[in-house]
């Protein structure tokens, strides 16, 4: 497993305001909140006998309109994070997939247009297996899904964590 660091834009669309908090640290020395909400998703770098890499497109109703990220997206409360990645990729692809590996654990802090800011630790798999067509996510939070060469990803808007995650693991 790799750890990889850095920030990026792709944040829940779907993210709980929180008010701020002041604080440093508690009783404990462990860092206080400091205002905002954190996140945990899994994604999966799903590749097709091609080699190409498959991508979804956030939908005009999200403030990520147009970027291209990895399918996948926050976990529930106590959800198992392969069970997440397979419950993303049948929302926004349309295909049945299982995690084959942790590839890489990321983590960003980002500002929503609401001005919270948002810590999401992202679980970055390899998907080997799949089944189905890819299909567009109706009335979700993204609204394309494509297999991209890498010719066409260097052309496209792609999230700073996919555009890392893609360029670790080529």
């Amino acid at each position: 497993m790799t750890v990889l660091p850095g920030a990026d834009a792709h944040a829940d669309a779907h993210a709980d305001a929180h008010a701020d908090a002041a604080g440093h640290a508690d009783a404990d020395g462990h860092p206080a909140e400091t205002g905002g909400r954190q996140r945990i998703a899994a994604y999966g770098l799903c590749r097709d006998g091609d080699g190409r890499v498959l991508l979804v497109r956030a939908a005009p109703s999200t403030h990520l309109a147009g970027q291209w990220f990895l399918p996948g997206g926050g976990l529930g409360f106590g959800e198992d994070p392969e069970d997440g990645l397979a419950r993303e990729f049948v929302e926004e692809t349309g295909l049945t997939v299982r995690a084959a590996a942790l590839r890489a654990v990321l983590s960003d802090v980002s500002v929503l247009p609401s001005r919270v800011r948002v810590h999401t630790i992202r679980m970055i798999y390899r998907v080997s297996l799949f089944d189905g067509e890819p299909r567009p996510e109706v009335a979700g939070s993204t609204d394309d899904v494509r297999w991209v060469s890498s010719d066409l990803l260097a052309t496209l808007p792609v999230a700073d964590y996919a555009r890392r995650a893609l360029s670790a693991f080529a």
